[in-house]
């Protein structure tokens, strides 16, 4: 999700990670693929709104 985030013109940078678990455990990806963490996948992105909307990026995501 990262680097298509990054291939879109007016993205300045994208940044992938977890958001949103109830898990003591650290979030990574070998503890979150295991389904228990509340964790999902998510993508912080910063961008230019002059040359990308942020409906184009919520459609690419």
């Amino acid at each position: 999700m990262e680097q298509l985030m990054q291939s879109i013109p007016g993205v300045i940078d994208a940044q992938s990670g977890y958001a949103n678990g109830t898990c003591e455990a650290d979030a990574n990806y070998p503890t979150v693929y295991k389904g228990n963490t509340g964790f999902r996948e998510t993508v912080r992105v910063e961008y230019d709104p002059d040359q990308v909307s942020l409906d184009t990026l919520l459609l690419a995501y």
